[in-house]
């Protein structure tokens, strides 16, 4: 039920990385009874154990910084240094998504529906050692019918892509 690490956005986070770190939130607190911080990342953040989400001054500084040749739009690089966990996407889709996997590893997290969610009941969590680069096969993921599109949350934890993400002015792009 309790835990050294807090979770980091960037000063100027966007509506996805902000909802990554309360999904973040959510699920770790379901799995373990932990419900660790959200702070905003300032230039006098403590010495601590952090959980990076997003495009964060640190994750620059660490390096973390995925192009789109290596990710895609939709892809992301998860990786542990320094005590130190950067979740981030080349977008914040992919940081979005980023989230989902980091929950799938440590807690075998699995959305079928808004009434069929499974996190596992953990006691104790290790911070796995990441250092990975997610490319997906396909970049853009959508249905036209359902809970992915009905609902945006759905949609996100399913790891779909909203219309107006992948539609700009009628056009793919």
């Amino acid at each position: 039920g309790t835990s050294e690490y807090q979770i980091v956005l960037p000063e100027a986070a966007d509506e996805n990385e902000q909802f990554a770190a309360n999904e973040l939130q959510y699920f770790i607190e379901q799995a373990s009874g932990a419900k660790l911080e959200i702070v905003t990342e300032s230039p006098d953040l403590a010495a601590g154990k952090y959980i990076f989400v997003g495009a964060t001054a640190a994750a620059e500084t660490a390096g973390v910084t995925p192009s789109s040749e290596q990710t895609m739009y939709n892809g992301f690089e998860m990786v542990f240094q320094d005590d130190d966990l950067y979740l981030r996407g080349y977008s914040s889709i992919g940081t979005r998504n980023s989230v989902y996997e980091f929950l799938d590893y440590l807690f075998d997290y699995d959305y079928y529906a808004p009434d069929e969610i499974y996190v596992a009941d953990v006691k104790t969590a290790n911070m796995p050692a990441f250092d990975l680069v997610v490319n997906p096969s396909f970049d853009w993921r959508t249905a036209n019918y359902g809970w992915a599109i009905w609902d945006s949350t759905s949609g996100h934890r399913m790891r779909m892509n909203n219309a107006e993400e992948i539609y700009i002015n009628g056009w793919n792009c």
